[in-house]
């Protein structure tokens, strides 16, 4: 007898991508299924799906062909340019959407608005900063919306003005927008504090600050999200959201089984948690009392 066959699209192999695939593969380990990885990139327009020239993101229609029973997919990251509810509807297999919400296929999503709201509070209350800069990812992606809006809530509570000129919007989640994010920090001196709704974002973040002079955790606080498993080992370690995608790929695959039963679609939340480290002062302090004691 066949093994149920469980498609994960990735668009890439960094560090989300990879412990996706860590999730999801001990969920099919539990569960005696099979795991097929559809390995090809993000969609810039929709004619790339149907182009065989594009390799690269053409493997996706295979899933189609060879029999997947259940596909989970990180649809804003692979879907990108394309509009969502249209790609999911190529299809033909029960879906679980990844950090999107489908109002046709089911869904598990991080918290992105609690541990925002965590990472923005802490910056103001523990570090009583009050020019929070924030490098944004596309505005057109769920992540970015949802960061922001909690960014924007705390400020309110705390009664700060909310500076659109404050944000600054990357094409997407990398760590490869050094030039946006340095020309953003010449231009907002006053800033005391960084958000980045990746820690990709982070990364670009401290490479521009060390460039001017900012010593991380004591002249400026920087604070990331998703907690990715480099960033305790940043120079000074970052502080971020743990959002486990691990644990995201896995619950998919679990709770993606009552599909496979002709269960109706479901949307899940998983809970986001914020790890401060030394890239915020109060961090740095409460370790170095600790040493001293």
């Amino acid at each position: 007898m066949r093994k149920i066959r469980i498609g994960l699209f990735v668009e890439n192999i960094d560090s989300y991508n990879s412990e996706m695939i860590r999730g999801a593969q001990a969920a099919c380990d539990e569960l005696d299924e099979e795991l097929i990885i559809f390995y090809g990139s993000g969609l810039n327009k929709k004619t790339q799906l149907d182009n065989p020239s594009t390799h690269n993101t053409f493997s996706y229609e295979f899933a189609n062909k060879i029999g997947i029973d259940l596909l989970l997919l990180s649809t804003n990251n692979v879907a990108r340019d394309m509009n969502n509810e249209e790609f999911l509807a190529r299809f033909h297999m029960p879906i679980v959407s990844l950090n999107y919400v489908s109002d046709h296929v089911s869904s598990i999503v991080f918290d992105n608005i609690s541990g925002a709201k965590a990472a923005v509070n802490f910056l103001i209350t523990k570090e009583h900063r009050r020019h929070i800069g924030v490098i944004a990812g596309p505005k057109t992606r769920t992540g970015t919306r949802e960061r922001l809006s909690a960014y924007r809530d705390i400020l309110d509570f705390h009664h700060i003005a909310y500076d659109p000129s404050l944000i600054v919007y990357a094409q997407d989640y990398t760590a490869y927008h050094n030039t946006l994010v340095g020309q953003f920090i010449d231009m907002h001196p006053e800033i005391d504090a960084l958000f980045c709704v990746t820690d990709k974002l982070a990364v670009c973040a401290y490479a521009e600050l060390k460039k001017r002079g900012y010593r991380v955790g004591r002249d400026i606080s920087v604070v990331g999200f998703d907690d990715d498993p480099y960033s305790a080992s940043m120079v000074p370690p970052l502080s971020s959201v743990h959002a486990d995608s691990a644990m995201l790929a896995y619950r998919a695959v679990i709770e993606g089984q009552s599909l496979l039963e002709g269960g109706i679609p479901f949307r899940h939340v998983l809970p986001t948690e914020f790890i401060a480290r030394d890239s915020v002062n109060s961090a740095s302090k409460k370790k170095m009392i600790s040493i001293i004691l």
